[in-house]
């Protein structure tokens, strides 16, 4: 208990002393008549300024008077000001109407919970249980009412914002932003991301992740994802797999991988609302475009992996179940492909990279780049439309 006593803000402002506090705790705390308690006394231990201090900052606020101001807090919360809100929060400590927990009070909390677990909470509940006869008339109620309305308005505040924000995303942004959010909400939305032990120890792996992180972001606002959205965007890294070997061949390490996503899908360990049906990889190669870019997303690209591919049953001569996708088109239009676009074939996405000078997706209409519209019919790229062109990844 003197713990709390100290980090009193009468003791902070040297109004009072902890340890007579406490030695006054402990006189009244088994009386089963509050009324032998002196207002003086009530106000030290109910941490409350002198009534005239109280008095002063109640008349700072509001043109009600204390009573007034109570009976509107106990009894109609959601009349109250923000500012007469604030005032009853900080029990009427002016300084208090910023910052209603003070730094005191939570140094005080967690020396409690290391005493023993939920201490904390058996000490101020004791507490709170001793001082609410001490409270005025209407005044514990009122205190605890302005602390529910601030919550309630908060989070009115927050749903506010949050509409206005998809507001704007559905007027401004790219029209399948809407969709995935009628679909979703504020689910997670995105990819697995397997990163190369090697990369991950190399010393320019920090700066790629700064600079990879920045060029997603701006991406993200190129397309008009709004905040919410925005911040439900994730490519969550996936544990390497457990006796994978360095000097394993490319093919052959995207084959093990392959098969380790497969089985976390399987077995319902893949985080919910990232997508089944590709996964990407990270390595030396695909870290270099991002350096070499100087700063121009179009120039950045990452392995984008089929998981379900198999190169046995592959008659093809160049795709290999893999391709680099640029990294800005992973929140446009290689997600909207793989999310929505199921009569289009990874291979058909590799086939359409071929056109792009580094080989690397960007979009399956030659003549509109950015723009990729929803579609529910088949969609056909045609064959003279695109040159079938890229190296072999062997090694």
């Amino acid at each position: 208990m003197e713990h709390l006593f100290q980090a009193f803000r009468r003791v902070q402002k040297g109004l009072d002393d902890a340890d007579d506090l406490l030695e006054l705790f402990q006189r009244h705390e088994n009386l089963k008549d509050p009324s032998t308690v002196s207002v003086d006394d009530r106000i030290r231990l109910l941490d409350l300024p002198p009534r005239s201090v109280q008095d002063e900052a109640i008349a700072s606020v509001t043109t009600l008077t204390k009573k007034e101001l109570l009976k509107r807090g106990a009894e109609f919360p959601a009349a109250l000001s923000e500012n007469e809100m604030n005032i009853l929060m900080a029990r009427y400590w002016l300084d208090g109407m910023r910052c209603h927990i003070n730094d005191a009070l939570m140094n005080a909390l967690d020396l409690l919970e290391d005493i023993k677990e939920d201490y904390s909470t058996e000490v101020c509940d004791r507490l709170d249980l001793f001082r609410e006869p001490l409270y005025e008339e209407n005044e514990c109620k009122a205190i605890e009412n302005a602390e529910a309305e601030r919550i309630r308005r908060r989070k009115a505040e927050t749903e506010q914002d949050l509409q206005q924000d998809l507001a704007r995303v559905f007027a401004k942004g790219k029209p399948w932003l809407q969709r995935l959010w009628q679909e979703d909400g504020s689910k997670t939305w995105g990819y697995a991301i397997f990163e190369s032990p090697q990369f991950v120890a190399d010393p320019k792996y920090d700066v790629y992740e700064g600079e990879q992180k920045r060029a997603v972001e701006k991406s993200l606002r190129r397309i008009g994802s709004g905040i919410e959205i925005y911040r439900h965007y994730k490519m969550e890294k996936q544990s390497w797999p457990s006796q994978m070997s360095s000097a394993y061949r490319f093919p052959d390490i995207v084959d093990k991988l392959r098969q380790e996503f497969r089985n976390r899908r399987n077995r319902g360990n893949l985080s919910d609302g990232l997508l089944p049906n590709v996964f990407l990889y990270l390595d030396h190669e695909s870290a270099t475009s991002l350096f070499i870019s100087h700063g121009h997303v179009d120039g950045m690209w990452i392995w984008a992996v089929d998981p379900d591919y198999d190169p046995e049953n592959d008659t093809t001569d160049d795709y290999q179940g893999y391709l680099p996708v640029c990294l800005k088109q992973l929140v446009d239009n290689f997600y909207v492909a793989r999310r929505w676009q199921s009569d289009l074939s990874m291979k058909e996405l590799w086939d359409a990279a071929q056109r792009e000078s580094n080989k690397a997706f960007a979009s399956v209409e030659p003549e509109m780049p950015d723009k990729f519209p929803l579609r529910t019919e088949s969609h056909n790229i045609a064959p003279e439309s695109l040159r079938v062109f890229h190296p072999i990844r062997n090694n």
